[in-house]
């Protein structure tokens, strides 16, 4: 065991990238979560402001200009975000930003920090998976590639929503499954990290009210899951002024902008693209069929019958709103991780569809292509290719 720890230790050195490869390979290994945890941190120092279109660009020029804030100036946004009248919509970088610029005037710091609180709860909800057995290797390395690809580490180029999606997820998953019912309490500070994430909180609330009766959100999510784009649009905008004012208020700024008229009316990419990149939608809505066929067998447990009964919840908002890029393509990547549970925890009564999992690589193949490329446009490639003392030198003195 101590050899297998020190050739953990010295490949991590050689190359983080490898050794985090090597760790998702060996995943039911503690360690292992040790290893990735490691490469997210040095994901994270590595992270540049190379793309000025990228989110993290903005956060590294607001981290430069935080140098020159004093204290006053920091409690003065902190009153204007209270009045929830500002254009202040969290408190989180804010925070994180003026605290760490008192230290340092290296931004790779900042990320570093970043990249650690999302890890801890991406890997905090990933060792809930990976209690479940699952019998071919195919199936499970498939599912924890969904798990780990609905919000990857890349996210923290945009960090407020993608650190405030794991928490969601982790919180969630706690109290359901793990009937943990004080995490719901983390629930009350994700909106602190981003404003939208009260829509989580909402869909747990509804889930909590609602969640005997799951064969009517059957319904509701068939019937939402058939909606096509133009109905979406129509029912989103005949319907909004049912939601809380700030979600309207995000919902409004954000349909209003030029980038939002472009992903919807989808101008800035040809059919085949845009085909290809909703490839895992449509995955995600074969497996869920599956999985309501199967229903009775689910429900055969409390624990798989409450989260059959949550991921129906969520995923019909998530289907009624799809055509809303801030809400229903966002919101989307919280329900894989439910999904993905749910499918391991019912794995022997699904297992005559493993050949299904073969198509994973076809599904993702373009997404992961689009994912490369703006990797790719946030980092120097020395971060994926040298030696960890290398790096460290480099991005930290």
């Amino acid at each position: 065991m101590k050899l297998k720890k020190s050739g953990d230790f010295l490949l991590f050195l050689i190359n983080p990238l490898i050794a985090a490869a090597r760790g998702f390979v060996n995943i039911r290994n503690r360690q292992s979560l040790f290893v990735i945890m490691g490469w997210f941190l040095v994901f994270g120092m590595g992270l540049s402001d190379l793309n000025e279109l990228a989110d993290s660009y903005s956060y590294i020029h607001e981290f430069r200009l935080a140098q020159n804030m004093d204290f006053h100036q920091y409690k003065s946004m902190l009153e204007d975000y209270l009045t929830f009248e500002s254009n202040t919509k969290d408190i989180y970088t804010l925070t994180v930003t003026f605290l760490i610029s008192r230290v340092t005037d290296n931004y790779h710091v900042l990320y570093i920090f970043y990249a650690l609180v999302f890890g801890c709860f991406y890997l905090m909800s990933l060792k809930i998976l990976l209690r479940y057995p699952i019998s071919n290797d195919v199936v499970f390395y498939a599912l924890l590639f969904i798990f780990c690809f609905s919000n990857p580490i890349f996210n923290i180029n945009g960090v407020r929503f993608w650190t405030a999606a794991w928490i969601c997820v982790y919180s969630t998953l706690s109290f359901i499954v793990d009937k943990k019912y004080w995490k719901l309490l983390l629930l009350l500070i994700i909106p602190l990290i981003h404003i939208s994430a009260l829509i989580w909180v909402m869909l747990v609330l509804i889930y909590i009210i609602t969640k005997r009766f799951q064969k009517v959100w059957v319904v509701l999510f068939l019937l939402s899951s058939f909606f096509s784009i133009v109905s979406y649009l129509d029912i989103v905008s005949s319907n909004i002024n049912v939601l809380p004012p700030v979600i309207q208020a995000m919902i409004h700024s954000y349909i209003e902008s030029d980038r939002a008229q472009e992903i919807m009316e989808g101008s800035n990419l040809p059919l085949y693209a845009t085909i290809l990149s909703n490839l895992p939608g449509y995955f995600r809505l074969i497996l869920s069929y599956i999985l309501i066929v199967y229903s009775g067998k689910i429900n055969r447990t409390k624990i798989s019958s409450n989260l059959f009964t949550a991921y129906l919840v969520v995923g019909s908002f998530v289907n009624y709103t799809a055509s809303v890029p801030s809400v229903g393509v966002r919101f989307q990547h919280l329900t894989y991780p439910l999904l993905v549970i749910l499918w391991a925890m019912n794995d022997d009564y699904l297992v005559k569809y493993k050949k299904l999992f073969y198509f994973v690589p076809v599904v993702y193949a373009y997404s992961i292509l689009y994912w490369l490329r703006y990797m790719a446009s946030i980092t120097y490639l020395d971060i994926y290719i040298a030696p960890l003392p290398y790096s460290i030198i480099k991005y930290l003195f």
